[in-house]
């Protein structure tokens, strides 16, 4: 009977923990390039919300391009031409990511869906205005 209680407590301990893990990104999972694909944002005031997609202008492109090294660029280009580029450090944390460039960190819910579809989500608020964004991005 000692046993089957055993038996049945560490099968549930391992069932709990695989979530967790679930969520956890690994840098070899991040590592190459990323274009955005689709975003949207949602603004939240005075207790009702409202979620749009955000316009893709097939002219413009924006990536991130994450290195093994724990460096990362992120780059928007206009017809082509370069418009944009910033680059800095992150961080992997369970499902957190975390961009530090010119002093300054932001950190984004993460999600990697298939080894090829990276969902990056911020919130923001400002002036009892909440708002998220969601950004898709598909690898190269």
């Amino acid at each position: 009977m000692k046993n089957l209680i055993l038996t049945l407590v560490v099968a549930l301990f391992m069932v709990g923990c695989s979530k967790d893990d679930d969520n956890k990104i690994s840098n070899s999972d991040l590592i190459g390039t990323w274009v955005l694909t689709s975003s949207e944002t949602t603004v939240k005031v005075m207790g009702q919300s409202v979620t749009e997609p955000d316009e893709m202008d097939p002219d413009w492109k924006e990536y991130f391009i994450f290195k093994e090294d724990g460096t990362y660029k992120y780059q928007e280009e206009y017809l082509g031409k370069l418009d944009f580029s910033e680059s800095g450090n992150y961080k992997l944390s369970g499902d957190e990511i975390s961009l530090t460039s010119n002093g300054e960190t932001t950190t984004s819910k993460c999600q990697i869906k298939g080894g090829k579809t990276l969902i990056l989500s911020e919130k923001f608020s400002m002036m009892g205005i909440e708002s998220e964004v969601i950004s898709t991005y598909t690898k190269e």
